[in-house]
Parts: C-alpha cells; sequence; structure tokens
C-alpha cells in the first residue's frame, strides 16, 4: 500500500469514525495495519472503533500497542483516559492514576491542560484515599502558577480538600487560615463548609481579636451565613455584642439589634448603634437626633457625619428645610474620612437629584467607585449619568474593566448595562454572554430575564427567547409586556391559535392594551391566510370576522374625528330650532383627525362647563375598549382592518355573507351587526386601506394593497362599473411606483391589471412583469404571470421556458406546474395527468383540482386503458379517485357554478360507492345546466343510475321514461333493473330484451340472458325461466351469476340432476365461495347429509383460509346442526371471519350466539364472553332488533349462572326492561316477538313478578277454552295466512307444508269451507298442480256463488288467477274463459277485465 493508498485508507477510517460506522472503520484500519502493523493513527482508529462497539479489551489494548510505538504522542493516552473515565472500576482507577500522570508530563508547556489533567488525577487520588497525594499535586502546581486568579482557584481547591480531612495538622491548620485571609481581601467566593472550618480553628486558638476582625469581615461580605453571627453571640464582650449588632442590621434583623442594647453598658458606641437601629426602623428624626449630639460630642468622626446626613437625606418630608445641613454632613464625612466611598456616592445623589448637578454627581459617583469597587450603586449611578451625558464610550468601557474583573456571580448591574449597549449596538450574541452573566448573580429577577429575551429575539433565536419570556412571566406574573411578547413570538412561530389563547389572556386583565388588540386581530389574519390555502374557507371567513371585531371591539368613534363635509344636515333640528347633542355621519363617511393638539383654554360659564365635561364622559365611554379609537392614528390598525375585508377575495359569491360591526361600515352609532356582500366588503376594506394612507401617504405597500383590493372589487362588479374600477387600481398602483420605482410586487399586481378582462392591454401588461422581473429576477410570480399571457396569446415555446424558470425559483409554486400541465395538455403530451395530480399535492388550487378530475374521470372511461399498467399506476397505485374527489371537493367550495365539475364529481363518487353524495351532486349539475345544453341528457342518465343504485327506482325510472329512448346497453339494464325492482317485470323483461339486441358480445349476452331468467322466474314463469337461463349458460364465456341462478332454480325444483350439473360446471370454471355455498346447500337440502356438507365447507376453508365467507359458513352450519354436550368451534369461526372482514360486522352477533352455545359466560371469562360479544353486536348496529334479542339471551344466561343474588336481580330487572322495550317494537318479526313473549313470561316468573302457580291456572284455562271450542275461528285463519305467505314467498320447508295443509283442513271442515281458505289453497297449488289449482279456484267461485258471499276482492283474484292457468291452452277453455269474461263485466270488475285484455293480447 503505498502513501497516497495508506492516506486515502486513514482519511476513510476517520470519517467512519466520525459517522459511527464503526465496523467500517475497522476494516480500513486492517487493511493499513496488515500491510504496517505499528501504525500509531490506524492503531488509535482501532482503539475508537473498538470502544463505540463495546469492545472492551480489544479498545485497550489497542491504545497500550499506539502508546508502545510512538511512546511520545498524546493521543493514545488521551484516549486511554476517555475510555476509563467512560468505565470506571477499582482496575482502571488504578490503571488511569498512571495515564494521568503520563499526561501532565506531555502538557508542561500548556498551563491550562495541565492544570485540567491535574485536577483530575487530584478528584482521583481523593477517591482512591490518597487527599495527601492530592494536596501535594495542588501546592506544587499553585507555586508553579503566577496567574492570580488562576491561583484563587487553585486555593479554593485545596480549601476544598482540607475541608474533607476528618483532622488537620497544624501545619495544615496553619495553611486553611493563611489562604482564608487572603481570599477573604478578594472577590472569590469561599463555601460555607471552609468558613466554619476557618472560624472553629480560630476558635481553638483563642486569639478574641483576630476572631473578632475575621468574623467582621465574614459578616460583611456572607450576611447571609448563621455561624460566624452564633460566635459572636456567644462572645460576651462589649466590642463583640456591638459588632454583633451592626452586623444583624446588615441582615435587616433590626429588632434583634435592638434587643442586643438593653446588655451595653453606657458608651459612644452603644448610643452610635441605637442611632443605626432607629435608622433602619424608618425612625429618621430619631436617628438624626441621636447622630447630631454624637456630633456634638466628637465632631472629628466621620461616622456620625454620614449617618446623620443619610437620616436627614431619608426624611423625605423634612428635607426641603435641612437641605443645607444634610449637604454640609456629607462633606464633612468625606473630608475627615476621605477614602470612604459612602460620602461621596450620597455627595453625588444630592447633587444629581437636588442640584440638578449631573457634572458634579459623575464626578462624586466616580471617586465613591474608585474608593470601592464593590460599591454596586455608585457604578451603577455613575454608568447612567454617563449615558444621560453622552459619554456612551466611556460608560462601554467603565462596564468591560468592571466585568473583566468581576468573578462568576457578581456585579449584576455591570452585566446588565453591557447586555443593554451591545443590544443597542446589534451585538447580540455577546449581549447574550452579558446577559446570563447577570443572571449568575441573581437568577429571579425577571427583568434580567425579559432582557436576555430581548437579546434572544434580536438575534432570531426565538425559541429560547420563548422560554426565557415564559421564565419572567412566570416570576413576575404581573408583567403585561412579557405575556405579550410570548403571544407575539408564538404568532412569528406560526403556532397561531397558541398565541391567540395568550392575547386572551393579557386582555383579559388589560382590555385597552391596544398593541394585544392589535396582535389579535393580526393573528387572526395569519390564521385566515392559512386556513384559505389549506381549502378551508368558512373558517378563513370566521377568522376575518373575529379579526374587525378585535379591532373595532363594535364601538364607534367620537365626532371631533371626522371632518365638517362628513356631516349631514339635521332637518328636524333645524325646523324644530334646537342644536342636537349628535351629529349626524353620512353613510361614508370615515374619521381623518387625529390631531392632540389642546386648543386654548377659554374661561366659559358653569353650564357649558357642565355640558362639555359630560360630552367627554360621552366620548370616553364610546371609546372604551376599542383598539383602533384608542388610537385610530395608527396606521396598522386601518391596514389589519383592510387586510380583513380583501384577503377573502377567492371565496365564492354567491350566498356570501360577512358580519361586520354596523358603526365601522355605515358609520352611525349602533352597537349591532350588518351582512355584507363580498363587493360590499371589499369596499369597506378599500376605505380602511384609504384610512391609513391619510396617515402614512408616502408608504408605497399601502398603495400595492390599495391597488389589489380595486382590482379583486373590478373583478367581482359588473361589466359596466368594473373598466372603472380596474383604471382605479392602475392610478392607485402608479402612485405607489412613483414612491417605489423599483418595487417588483407592484410591477406585478399593475400587470394583472392591465392583463384583466376590463382593461385587456397585455403590451402594457408583458411590460410590467418584465420591469417586476428586472426589479426582483427571482420573482417566481411574476415569471408565471408572464408565462401565462404567453400562453393565452398562443406562444407556448416562449411559455414554456418562462415556466421553466418560474419552476426553477420556486419547485413549490403550484401555478407554474399548473401552466406546465395545462402545456403538456395542448401538445398531448402524456404527461399532463401526473403533472396536474402533482399541482393537488402542492396546495390546493382550483385550476389544478379541475384539470386533475378532468384527466382521472377521462382516464376512466377509456376502457382500452383498464389493465394497463399505465392505468394501474395512474389510478389505484395514486388512489386518483379519491384524491380528484377531494381536490374537487375544494374547487366546488369555490366555485359553486360549475356544472361540469359537479357532474365529474357525481362520477367520483360513484366510484367509491358513495351514491348520496353522487346524487346531491348530479342534482345539482341538473339544476344548473340550461334545457338546451347538451350534456343535460348525460347529467340525468348519471342521476338516475345513482338512484338505482341508492334503492330510489321509482325516480329513477321517472327520469329514464323522460329521457325516451335510451342507447347505452348499461342505461338500459339499469332502466330494467329499475322495473324489475318495481315489480314491473313485462317491462323489466322488454327493457332487457332491447338491451340484448344492442349487444355485441358473448359476455353481455349470457349476463342479459341471465337476467331474463331471473325476470321470468319472478312473474312465474319457470320454463321460461330455465330456458333464460340454459341460454345464458351455453354462451362463452358463461355468466358466473346466471349459472348460480340456475343451479338454485334446481335446488328450488328439487332437481338434483340439473343442481349437479350446474355445480360441475361452477367448478370447473374456477372456485368460488358462491359455489361452495350452492355445494352445501346441495348437500343439505337434496341429500340430507350435514356431515358431509361440514366436511365439505372444511376443505374449502383449507384450500381458502383467508375467504370469511367460508369461514362465517362453517359457523352457520355449526350452529345449526352441530347438537351435543361436546364444544364447538362456531364462536371461534365466526371470530376468524370477522377479523379476515371487519366492516362485516354483522357477524359480531353470530360470535355472540357460539359463545352463547358454548357457554362462554361471564364467570368463564371477563374479556371474552358471550355478554361482551352482544354488546359488541348491540353496538355497532343498534337499528337491527335481532342483536338485542341476542343481547338479552346473553343476559338472561348470565342471570341463570350468577351466585350473587344482588346481581340476579339486577340482571333480571334488565332482561324484563329489554324485552318490554322489544315487544313495543311495530318492526318485531312475529317469530321474534312469539321468543320475546315466552322469555318475558320466564324472566317474570325467576322475579317472582308471576308464580308459578298462576301460570299453571292460566293454562289451565286456555286448554279448557281450546276444548271448549270458545276459541274464535279467525285465530286459525290468521295462522293459516301466515303459512300461506311464507310458502308463497319461499317455498318455506315440509313441515311449513304440512302444518299448511292439515290447519286449511281442518279449518274448512269446521267453517263449511272458507273461499279466503279455499283460495289460499289454490294458489299454492298453481305453483306444483296448475291442474288442480285450477278446481280448486272454480271450487272458490262456486262456494261463493252458493253462501251468497259478497266479497268482490276474492271473487276478482279467483277470476285472474283463473285466467292465468288459462292462459296456458286457450282454446280448449275458450268457454270458461268467456264466461269469466263475462261474469266480470257484469260485476264491473274492472282489474280483471283488463288483466284479460293485457294477457290474452300480448299472447
Amino acid at each position: 500500500m503505498d502513501p497516497k493508498e495508506l492516506k486515502s485508507a486513514l482519511k476513510s477510517a476517520r470519517e467512519c469514525i466520525k459517522n459511527k460506522e464503526y465496523r467500517e472503520a475497522l476494516k480500513h484500519c486492517k487493511a493499513i495495519l496488515a500491510q504496517d502493523k505499528n501504525n500509531y493513527n490506524a492503531l488509535v482508529f482501532v482503539g475508537v472503533a473498538a470502544d463505540g462497539l463495546d469492545q472492551h479489551e480489544q479498545t485497550v489494548k489497542a491504545y497500550r500497542r499506539a502508546s508502545e510505538a510512538d511512546p511520545e504522542q498524546p493521543l493514545a493516552w488521551q484516549g486511554l483516559s476517555g475510555f476509563y473515565e467512560k468505565h470506571p472500576s477499582p482496575e482502571n482507577d488504578k490503571a488511569l492514576v498512571e495515564v494521568y500522570l503520563k499526561l501532565t508530563r506531555f502538557f508542561e508547556s500548556d498551563i491550562n491542560k495541565k492544570i485540567e489533567v491535574t485536577k483530575k488525577l487530584v478528584n482521583l487520588h481523593t477517591k482512591l484515599g490518597n487527599v495527601d497525594m492530592g494536596l501535594e499535586l495542588l501546592d506544587k502546581l499553585c507555586s508553579e502558577t503566577t496567574d492570580e486568579s488562576v491561583k484563587c482557584g487553585l486555593r479554593k481547591d485545596i480549601l476544598s480538600l482540607l475541608s474533607k480531612l476528618p483532622s488537620l495538622t497544624l501545619h495544615q491548620e496553619d495553611k486553611l487560615i493563611d489562604m482564608v485571609d487572603s481570599l477573604l481581601t478578594t472577590d472569590s467566593k469561599l463555601d460555607e463548609e471552609v468558613i466554619n472550618l476557618y472560624i472553629d480553628i480560630l476558635l481553638k486558638k483563642k486569639d478574641s481579636s483576630v476572631l473578632r476582625v475575621s468574623c467582621r469581615m465574614i459578616c460583611e461580605k456572607y450576611p447571609c451565613l448563621k455561624y460566624p453571627i452564633e460566635v459572636c453571640a456567644e462572645v460576651t464582650s462589649q466590642p463583640v455584642l456591638i459588632l454583633r449588632g451592626h452586623i444583624l442590621l446588615k441582615l435587616n434583623r433590626a429588632v434583634e439589634a435592638e434587643e442586643i442594647l438593653s446588655n451595653l453598658e453606657v458608651c459612644k458606641d452603644k448610643t452610635a448603634l441605637e442611632g443605626c437601629v432607629m435608622f433602619y426602623k424608618t425612625e429618621y428624626t430619631k436617628s438624626a437626633a441621636i447622630f447630631y449630639e454624637l456630633m456634638k460630642q466628637d465632631d472629628s468622626n466621620s461616622q456620625y457625619h454620614l449617618m446623620y446626613a443619610k437620616a436627614l437625606w431619608f426624611d423625605r418630608e423634612r428635607l426641603q428645610d435641612n437641605l443645607q445641613a444634610c449637604h454640609t454632613a456629607f462633606l464633612k464625612s468625606a473630608k475627615l474620612d476621605p477614602y470612604h466611598s459612602e460620602p461621596f456616592e450620597y455627595l453625588g445623589r444630592f447633587y444629581t437629584e437636588v442640584q440638578r448637578d449631573r457634572v458634579k454627581g459623575k464626578r462624586c459617583f466616580q471617586k465613591a467607585f474608585d474608593l470601592d469597587g464593590n460599591n454596586d450603586r455608585a457604578g451603577e449611578a455613575l454608568c447612567d449619568l454617563m449615558n444621560e451625558l453622552g459619554e456612551e464610550e466611556d460608560a462601554f468601557q467603565l462596564l468591560l474593566s468592571v466585568t473583566s474583573k468581576a468573578s462568576a456571580g457578581c456585579c449584576k448591574w455591570a452585566w446588565l448595562r453591557l447586555g443593554l449597549y451591545q443590544v443597542k449596538h446589534d451585538t447580540t450574541s455577546v449581549a447574550i454572554s452579558s446577559f446570563q452573566s447577570a443572571l449568575r448573580a441573581d437568577p429571579k429577577d425577571p427583568h434580567v430575564w425579559e432582557c436576555l429575551a430581548e437579546a434572544y429575539y434580536k438575534r432570531g433565536s426565538y425559541t429560547a427567547a420563548l422560554k426565557a419570556f415564559t421564565k419572567a412571566s412566570e416570576l413576575n406574573p404581573n408583567s403585561v409586556y412579557s405575556l405579550y411578547m410570548i403571544a407575539c413570538i408564538k404568532q412569528t412561530l406560526r403556532m397561531l391559535t397558541e398565541a391567540i389563547e395568550e392575547y386572551r389572556l393579557i386582555l383579559k386583565d388589560a382590555p385597552n392594551y391596544v398593541p394585544a388588540l392589535k396582535g389579535m386581530g393580526e393573528t387572526y389574519v395569519l390564521l385566515a391566510k392559512h386556513h384559505l390555502s389549506e381549502g378551508f374557507n368558512g373558517r378563513a371567513k370566521q377568522n376575518c370576522q373575529t379579526a374587525l371585531q378585535y379591532l373595532t371591539r363594535d364601538k364607534i368613534v367620537c365626532e371631533r374625528h371626522f371632518e365638517k363635509d362628513c356631516f349631514k344636515e339635521d332637518i328636524r333640528a333645524k325646523i324644530m330650532g334646537y342644536t342636537p347633542k349628535r351629529k349626524l355621519l353620512k353613510e361614508d363617511a370615515l374619521p381623518t383627525i387625529f390631531d392632540d393638539s389642546k386648543p386654548k383654554k377659554i374661561r366659559e360659564s358653569s353650564s357649558k362647563r357642565y355640558e362639555k365635561k359630560e360630552k367627554q364622559e360621552l366620548i370616553n365611554r364610546l371609546l372604551e375598549n376599542t383598539s383602533v379609537c384608542h388610537r385610530p392614528d395608527l396606521s396598522c390598525l386601518w391596514k389589519l382592518m383592510g387586510d380583513s375585508c380583501t384577503i377573502i377575495h377567492p371565496l365564492p359569491s354567491q350566498n356570501f355573507r360577512f358580519e361586520v360591526p354596523e358603526n365601522l361600515y355605515r358609520s352611525k352609532e349602533s352597537t349591532e351587526k350588518c351582512e355584507l356582500s363580498i363587493l360590499q366588503t371589499l369596499e369597506l376594506g378599500a376605505r380602511c386601506y384609504g384610512r391609513a394612507l391619510k396617515l402614512l401617504p408616502d408608504c408605497a405597500y399601502l398603495w400595492h394593497d390599495l391597488g389589489f383590493n380595486l382590482y379583486q372589487q373590478s373583478l367581482h362588479s359588473e361589466a359596466q362599473d368594473s373598466v372603472d374600477v380596474a383604471n382605479k387600481s392602475v392610478d392607485t398602483l402608479r402612485k405607489g411606483l412613483s414612491l417605489d420605482p423599483v418595487n417588483h410586487q407592484i410591477w406585478n399586481l399593475l400587470g394583472l391589471v392591465y392583463c384583466c378582462s376590463g382593461l385587456n392591454k397585455p403590451s402594457l401588461g408583458q411590460h410590467c412583469f418584465i420591469k417586476s422581473i428586472k426589479s426582483e429576477s427571482a420573482n417566481v410570480v411574476a415569471w408565471t404571470n408572464l408565462a401565462t399571457l404567453y400562453m393565452k396569446n398562443g406562444n407556448i415555446e416562449l411559455a414554456h421556458e418562462a415556466y421553466k424558470v418560474a419552476q426553477s425559483l420556486d419547485p413549490s409554486y403550484v401555478s407554474c406546474w399548473i401552466g406546465q400541465a395545462m402545456i403538456a395538455e395542448t401538445v398531448g403530451d402524456d404527461d399532463a395527468m401526473d403533472l396536474f395530480r402533482h399541482t393537488t399535492e402542492l396546495s390546493p388550487h382550483v385550476e389544478g383540482s379541475l384539470g386533475y378530475a378532468h384527466w382521472v374521470c377521462t382516464l376512466l372511461q377509456d376502457k382500452t386503458k383498464h389493465g394497463t399498467e399505465m392505468y394501474s399506476y395512474a389510478i389505484h397505485q395514486m388512489s386518483a379517485v379519491p384524491a380528484a374527489s377531494d381536490a374537487l371537493v375544494r374547487y366546488l367550495d369555490l366555485i359553486k357554478t360549475n356544472p361540469g365539475a359537479y357532474n365529474m364529481y357525481g362520477l367520483l363518487k360513484e366510484q367509491q360507492g358513495l351514491y348520496r353524495t353522487a346524487r346531491d351532486a348530479f342534482q345539482r349539475a341538473v339544476e344548473l345546466l340550461e334545457p338546451s345544453d347538451i350534456l343535460l341528457n348525460q347529467v340525468k342518465i348519471n342521476l338516475a343510475r345513482t338512484l338505482c343504485k341508492l334503492g330510489e327506482y321509482s325516480a329513477a325510472l321517472s327520469l329514464y321514461t323522460k329521457l325516451g329512448d335510451l342507447e347505452s346497453l348499461h342505461d338500459l339494464c339499469h332502466m330494467g333493473l329499475a322495473f324489475y325492482k318495481l315489480q314491473k317485470y313485462t317491462e323489466s323483461y322488454q327493457a332487457y330484451d332491447k338491451a340484448l339486441e344492442i349487444s355485441n358480445n358473448d359476455i353481455n349476452n349470457s349476463h342479459i340472458h341471465a337476467v331474463q331468467g331471473m325476470v321470468a322466474y319472478k312473474f312465474g314463469d319457470i320454463d321460461g325461466a330455465k330456458s333464460s337461463l340454459f341460454q345464458s349458460s351455453q354462451l362463452q364465456p358463461s355468466s358466473r351469476n346466471g349459472l348460480e341462478a340456475l343451479c338454485a332454480l334446481g335446488l328450488k325444483l328439487r332437481d338434483a340432476t340439473l343442481t349437479q350439473a350446474v355445480l360441475q360446471e361452477l367448478s370447473e370454471s374456477g372456485a368460488d365461495n358462491s359455489s361452495s355455498h350452492l355445494n352445501v346447500i346441495y348437500q343439505c337440502l337434496l341429500e340430507n347429509n350435514w356431515e358431509q356438507a361440514r366436511s365439505y365447507t372444511q376443505k374449502s376453508i383449507h384450500k381458502s383460509p383467508d375467504s370469511h365467507s367460508l369461514w362465517r359458513l362453517l359457523s352457520r352450519l355449526l350452529l345449526r346442526h352441530c347438537h351435543g354436550n361436546q364444544p364447538s368451534t362456531v364462536a371461534v369461526c365466526a371470530q376468524t371471519a370477522l377479523c379476515l372482514m371487519p366492516k362485516y360486522q354483522d357477524v359480531q352477533t353470530d360470535v355472540a350466539v357460539g359463545q352463547l352455545k358454548d357457554g362462554r359466560h361471564v364467570s368463564k371469562d371477563t374479556n371474552n364472553n358471550a355478554l361482551r360479544s352482544a354488546q359488541r353486536a348491540v353496538l355497532i348496529n343498534p337499528e337491527k332488533l335481532e342483536n338485542w334479542c341476542t343481547f338479552v339471551s346473553a343476559v338472561h344466561s348470565d342471570s341463570v349462572l350468577e351466585v350473587e343474588s344482588k346481581r340476579v336481580t339486577a340482571l333480571i330487572k334488565a332482561e324484563t326492561s329489554y324485552l318490554t322495550w322489544l315487544m313495543s317494537a311495530s318492526s318485531l318479526k312475529e317469530a321474534l316477538r312469539s321468543w320475546c313473549q315466552k322469555q318475558l313470561t320466564v324472566a317474570q316468573v325467576l322475579s317472582g313478578e308471576i308464580t308459578k302457580e298462576s301460570l299453571a291456572d292460566d293454562l289451565k284455562k286456555y286448554i279448557e277454552e281450546l276444548k271448549e271450542g270458545n276459541l274464535q275461528a279467525d285465530s286459525n285463519v290468521e295462522q293459516i295466512f301466515k303459512l300461506f305467505k311464507t310458502l308463497l314467498s319461499d317455498g318455506g320447508n315440509d313441515e311449513v307444508s304440512k302444518n299448511f295443509g292439515k290447519l286449511t283442513d281442518s279449518t274448512t271442515r269446521s267453517t263449511t269451507s272458507d273461499p279466503l281458505i279455499l283460495l289460499m289453497k289454490a294458489v299454492i297449488l298453481m305453483k306444483t298442480n296448475p291442474k288442480l289449482a285450477k278446481h280448486r279456484l272454480v271450487d272458490v267461485l262456486v262456494t261463493m256463488k252458493t253462501t251468497s258471499s259478497q266479497s268482490p276482492l276474492i271473487k276478482s283474484v279467483t277470476r285472474r288467477c283463473l285466467l292465468h292457468i288459462l292462459q296456458g291452452n286457450p282454446e280448449k277453455e275458450a268457454e270458461l274463459i268467456q264466461l269469466l269474461v263475462t261474469e266480470a263485466t257484469e260485476d264491473g270488475d274492472v282489474k280483471t277485465v283488463n288483466f284479460y285484455q293485457r294477457l290474452f293480447n300480448d299472447s
């Protein structure tokens, strides 16, 4: 491996480690080590990679080998130290000592790194128990260091170690005292443990003078520490007690200090302490008197003069009388002690606040601060005076000097002012560090947090600023500014909903806070823009209305803000001869006078002053809580109001209603709201922009906004007014260009206005677009507009190039993509559909939505492309139908007058199976279309087809008949279906006949023949049905539905041969679940072999385990035919079916019934039981009464098995209430009603409502009534009629037929041949034995004649049934037919006569 390859491999290994691809890095390193086994860098990289892969042994070996390969390189030793630090253990800690010692030798020349490693070594020695070794290392390092600040830090570390030792030697005690004494004179902060140990050592040495001085120094520097004060308290000498009193005063504990006075002997120090106590208790007069007496006794004591002057200074009530004395005392104090800072500080305050001499004050503050650099008050005052005197640079140098010497947590005032200076001079990053240093001194100062937040905000770190303002608000909840800035930042971060909540919190406590009102309005405008971009137009309009409410608050502006010509003449006041209290404003008046200058005061009479006061109170009341009225001189408020009225211009003008305060639109006193049309709303916006322009006439952007508003007005105006408004827009935009000639937005908008239909000046429009592009080359909007202009004028190539430029400038700008899609559509490019689809993904746009929907519908209609890869990708993979449907929803929300769009929307919804929505869309399209429109018939056909799918066959048939002759195969089939569903079988058959005539392939022919067979079966022509179904089966490929119908017919006729043949053909044509169902029915019905049916179903499931219908079929078979005590798998099969097809929720009932059968109750399984499954079934479909019956069964089973008596009572009560409710339902089937009655009786017996004895008595009585024949025959007739309906609908079963026969025979014997029962028997026989049925029908007519029965309905039905039978042989039965017709004519039986004419004329 040559050097270049070696270098490249090392570089690759470094990159892999950087990207945490450690295994790849090891591969590169192994390749290098294969050539050079001692390569230092490769070994180090192996150590890093192995550490990343948690291969600890290999890591240590690699670093050790690298250190052996080149002992003078520190990289491997640093890697070892990092590894040992990351994985601490006793063995690693011992090895780490050697590593640290080695690293200290490497860093002899770099003192900072040496200190860092030495401190780590000291900590390690301390951890291992070698504290003395650590102290020795720190002592040595301290002696080698020359930097005092570094020495202070090392001394603090030594003190910290000493404080951790259990005992100290005399040498260590002396060392601790010396170090603490040296640090007390610096700004360094000492730990409380160190100070306590220091005092203990001093107490041990019993040197009271040193102890007193040290405690005084400690108390002055650390007044919050308790131990030094307690030590002072233990010493009872006079000087120590006085010292303790002064310390307590510094801690603001004046009461405790006052208690000390009683223990002191009379002396000047005691009197001085008493004066100080009075001063701290704010009894300044007494304090001044005490110090005045002391001054008489000792005029040379500077402290007496200072305290006397301070007492006079703070006694503000008498200060004016004692100014000279105060001044003289301060001067005397300063003269007596020229090295004391405090007198000069107060002299500075005296000169600044009393004599207003800032120069003298500055000198005094300077002197005070020079004498004591820790005098923060003097430093603050000096810095502030420098700034007031314009000496900002000197103040800045002062602050730099102070902060450079300050230790951490000190000089808050300097850091704060330095940060403010840096923010002012745009060095925000440095300012942030300054504010953070100020916070270290006082982390609970809300003002510093606000300053820090402002710096973050100015730098653009909005999240950090938000956190800082939140902290400031927590520290000072009454800070309105912090809350306001939190809302502003959330608004900037587009957290609009949260910003609104913050603004509401502000306005709740400060309803007149104009910035919050303005922010609320602005946020709602931004939210409206966001909702418009997302297609939520209703929300956008509501947002704009809310914005106006906050910007106006439904109040009015007072009269003084209007010009004289804004008022109209009050005719009534003129006639009546009085002056009205309020003038009447014109409709279009706007406030224009906001001059706050006060007129010259003239003495007025008392009555006029009283009236003026009343008027002022009225004005104040009207202006209350109104942002635009509080500050009508703010143009931003008027602009926001204009924006609120303008940004909703895309909304449809139909049924547009925009609520605004009536006083805003009509300029009259009112608290009501009025509704505006979209044009009126835009006009109101223009008036607001005009108000803003009166305040800022030189703002080009306001002229742009007004021009845009007028442009939108021209688009919504009538043709005659459109041109005038467009010209006004042009004049407005020209005015804006005169103020800002290079404003690309105004040039672009001016181009749009010139290109609009009102002006139609494309050449000027092109010029404006080009000027806009020259003003701003990266102007995607102007490029797109220019391209659209080219395309409109037929210049496709230039348009394409311009759109390409726009796309390169902003690939997410939807309009340029729509232009490219239109060009592709124009030139016939296949990419047009993909381009339109891309536009719908970028952003909602009316043209993109309509274009994509058009392409999707076109592709769906093109049958030749179905099944192709392109169709699969464009329609299925891209989910084109729902995507286009959603796009059209947004389009129709804006454009409500396009019938073609409604038609496409209906077609797409029909594709999705949402027929109700499709019906509504088609109906809307029909309403919009003119009667002469060629699209009308097609839309009506679409509507009729959808109505058929909805089951509204009457409405569909009405449409089909109005359309005349249909030419489409599918339309004829749907019309035939409508006739079929309305039981107009003849017309249905004829419709399918017409469809068969125009069908051009065997597939359709087979389906139509199958349908004809089904229709024939419905009007009783079994032979015709069989014939049609046979014709369907003979065509290839044959209709599978037709084969299934033929199989069902064979089952119905119990024709095993036919059924087997059809089933064989179905199985050959391919496996299908329907054939499996039919096979099972065949085996169960014709062969009566339930076990074979179950076996066949299980085999089918084995072949198709994902078939939900087969699983459900098996569950039904097991439920009906699996008996015995062995547990079945009904519930498991049903649950499997439900899992495979969750949308078929009816299966949930099967699950519940199966669990009931298997005894899966709550007592066995609390999660998966019959009761819970039944509850789910009811929840899924509460309208299905069968689900409620299953639920009642589950409740009953649980009540039987329940042990706890209270729960049993509750379950039975619930069961009774549910059964009572079920029996009251009119739609409950009779069989279920009977079951409910029985179940209710059982529940009543269990609950004790009915006793067994009373129930037995009722049954006995009922049986006796049957024996005595007291039961009316009508009940038998009702039962016969129920059986008759069952046989008539689906044939029933053998048991039903037997019961029907027995019941009718017994009834006819007992009731002497009731004609109704005879007629029912005859109708049933018409299916199986027409000849016998004919005789029975003749018997009915004869019976009615002999019994003189006068029931015209029974006669009419009997005649028509006879005619239907006789139709098969009209020549042989001509005499009987003629007799029937004659009798019908004589009896006025019109239905029979019409039936005869229709039946025999057709034949």
